[in-house]
C-alpha cells in the first residue's frame, strides 16, 4: 500500500481540488492553508479532508498499520478548530505501541498533559533575518 501526499505550493481550492482529483491521499500545507482561512468554501472542504485525515489515522492506529506516526502541524488543525481536542486526545488514547509525533504550535493543556515527551523549539538565529528566502527543497 502507498499513500500520495502532494507537497504544499497550491494557492487557491481550485488548486487543492486539482490535486485530490490526481489522487492524492493527503496534502502538506502551508501559505495555502493561511491564506484561504478565511474563506468558507475553502473552509468547508477543507474540513472534510480533516475528517478523512482524522479517520485514516484511527484505522491505521487501530489496525496496527504503521510503528510512527507524524502528524504534522495538527496544533494549527486544533487552534482553528478543524478537529477537537477530544478527537486528538482519541488518537493518542489509541497509540498502542505506534510512537506518535504531533508538530505545531501551541499545544493544549490537554494534549501536553497526556504527552510523554513536549518540546518546545525556539528561533535562535535564522538567514531568513538576512533577506535570504525559502529554498525549494529545504522549506518547502
Amino acid at each position: 500500500d502507498k499513500v500520495i501526499v502532494s507537497e504544499s505550493g497550491m494557492h487557491t481550492v481550485e488548486d487543492l481540488r486539482k490535486i485530490k482529483a490526481m489522487g492524492a491521499d493527503a496534502v502538506l500545507v502551508g501559505e495555502m492553508f493561511m491564506r484561504n482561512i478565511k474563506n468558507e468554501e475553502f473552509k468547508e472542504e477543507f474540513k472534510k479532508d480533516i475528517k478523512k485525515g482524522y479517520n485514516f489515522i484511527l484505522k491505521a492506529l487501530e489496525n496496527k498499520e504503521c510503528d510512527m506516526l507524524i502528524i504534522d502541524e495538527i496544533m494549527a488543525v486544533l487552534s482553528y478548530k478543524f478537529l477537537s481536542i477530544e478527537e486528538a486526545l482519541e488518537i493518542v488514547n489509541k497509540m498502542e505501541n505506534t510512537e506518535i509525533i504531533m508538530t505545531g504550535r501551541n499545544a493544549p493543556k490537554e494534549l501536553i498533559e497526556k504527552a510523554d515527551l513536549v518540546t518546545e523549539m525556539k528561533m535562535i538565529k535564522h538567514y531568513f533575518e538576512k533577506g535570504i528566502k525559502a529554498r525549494k527543497g529545504i522549506e518547502f
